[in-house]
């Protein structure tokens, strides 16, 4: 009986040492959380910047607690290769710097434009395993350490901006689709894919607090990468044929104006887009058609139905092909025909790639065909706006 005890004894107090306990767990305020990561050059140095949160400030801030807005730290690391400027950025870390919950990554212009130091920074954060694959990315020529600095609206963290959030605005009015880093690398590698990176940048006009000026985040364009070279940054408002070519998009607004002047818009609604390659004397060629539906959301001038249909149609068939222009002068593929190709006939695509043949050219896109159904009018019928 007392043997049978004892070995109960020793079993109670050996037990405890074999369990797994948390003998490295730290407390919340005891690690730098690093929630964005930018990276550029600087003459010979890659610098690494690191935008860190305070997350009590956050929880309060999106639990519905008041008080003031808490800045971001944003750490700089210098260095001749990535290792060496993260070396650099815990220098003055102070504390552990933890990157699982990385959300953003914003890559320079100056990174962006030199091939083989931007693939050194793909690498990095495609291999690096607390950095997941989820994290949006964005291109900038704005300084780094600024636009990561800037804040959000009323007492919000910088969390809860457009850099963390950009689908939001997104659902809104589609133009630049926002990706995150897995679609990136993604696309980078699948044949005959055009890159849209989305540019964000400060914009310092459009919203104020009070009487002043207050930055707020925007995007305005897009860096493209095609056949895996830079081909440019391209602004937002020269490609707004986007939002019609991409099944993504949620919504978007179209202007109808007749010499000039402003006659009715509309919002319209996740287009379907169909594209039928062929081969005509040896090249590719390209039919493009999208149906849309809205709704109008302002008429000035009273107009049929069928007439603010039919302007629509021209007008969206015009911005695609303002759009493909764009594509053109950069030597990329905006609206994706090449991708096209190669999905509907590799073999095709693989025979014209080898010499050449497969990229797109000034003649490739034939026909644009562009349906538009009206959905709803508004509170106000069409037929009350004029003697129609």
């Amino acid at each position: 009986m007392m043997l049978r005890l004892g070995r109960t004894a020793i079993i109670a107090v050996i037990l405890p040492f074999l369990l797994t306990g948390c003998w490295d767990l730290k407390d919340l305020q005891e690690v730098n959380y690093v929630r964005a990561l930018g990276f550029d050059l600087q003459g010979k140095e890659i610098v690494v910047y690191a935008q860190m949160l305070d997350f009590t400030a956050i929880a309060k801030s999106e639990g519905g607690g008041k008080g003031q807005q808490t800045p971001a730290w944003i750490g700089i690391g210098r260095g001749a290769t990535l290792t060496d400027a993260f070396a650099d950025l815990y220098r003055t870390g102070q504390l552990k710097l933890f990157y699982g919950h990385v959300n953003a990554i914003v890559l320079g212009e100056n990174l962006l434009e030199k091939r083989a130091k931007s693939k050194e920074v793909y690498e990095l954060l495609s291999r690096y395993y607390e950095i997941r694959y989820t994290p949006w990315i964005y291109g900038t020529d704005q300084p780094i350490d600024q636009l990561l600095a800037v804040s959000s609206l009323f007492s919000f963290s910088q969390n809860v901006t457009i850099l963390h959030q950009p689908q939001e605005s997104y659902k809104q009015r589609s133009l630049i689709h926002p990706i995150t880093m897995r679609e990136f690398n993604t696309n980078l590698r699948e044949p005959g894919r055009t890159t849209l990176l989305p540019s964000i940048t400060i914009n310092e006009q459009s919203m104020k607090r009070g009487d002043k000026n207050n930055s707020m985040l925007e995007v305005n364009g897009a860096y493209i990468i095609s056949h895996e070279h830079f081909r440019g940054w391209v602004s937002a408002d020269n490609i707004k044929g986007i939002s019609w070519v991409q099944p993504e998009t949620i919504r978007a607004p179209v202007n109808i104006r007749s010499e000039g002047e402003f006659e009715a818009s509309l919002f319209l609604e996740r287009p379907k887009i169909k594209i039928k390659p062929r081969i005509e004397n040896g090249m590719p060629a390209y039919t493009m058609s999208v149906s849309l539906s809205g709704n109008i959301t302002e008429m000035i001038k009273p107009l049929a139905e069928s007439e603010i249909v039919r302007k629509a149609e021209e007008q969206i068939k015009l911005e695609i092909v303002d759009t493909f222009q764009e594509g053109l002068k950069r030597n990329a593929d905006l609206l994706q025909l090449e991708q096209a190709l190669y999905r509907q006939n590799v073999r095709e695509w693989k025979k014209l790639s080898s010499n050449g043949l497969a990229e797109t050219k000034a003649g490739s896109l034939k026909e644009v065909e562009v349906s538009v159904k009206i959905a709803r009018t508004g509170k106000t019928k069409i037929r009350k706006l004029g003697s129609l």
